[in-house]
């Protein structure tokens, strides 16, 4: 399957807030990670099944430049890749 299936995010590029969604595909817990260009971890998030309502992310102390989405659960790893503007 496609990223797009089970995790989007958006707008993209993003600015003061990036929005998260997720599939009604993923039934286990979500690990929810975001990592700049250099790698280092900017967030993560152990998300209920449950509770996979659209995520805001407040990014307005975040740098400008390409940030990693990913996420793991017992279905499937996926990731995506936004650009953050100031």
């Amino acid at each position: 399957r496609n990223t797009e299936d089970y995790l989007k995010a958006f707008p993209d590029p993003f600015y003061d807030n990036l929005f998260v969604t997720l599939s009604h595909r993923l039934n286990s817990n979500i690990i929810l990670s975001i990592y700049n260009i250099n790698g280092e971890l900017m967030l993560k998030e152990v998300i209920n099944p449950e509770k996979k309502d659209i995520l805001k992310i407040a990014t307005r102390n975040w740098r400008s430049g390409l940030y990693l989405i990913s996420i793991q659960s017992k279905q499937t790893s996926k990731s995506l890749k936004v650009i953050k503007i100031s």
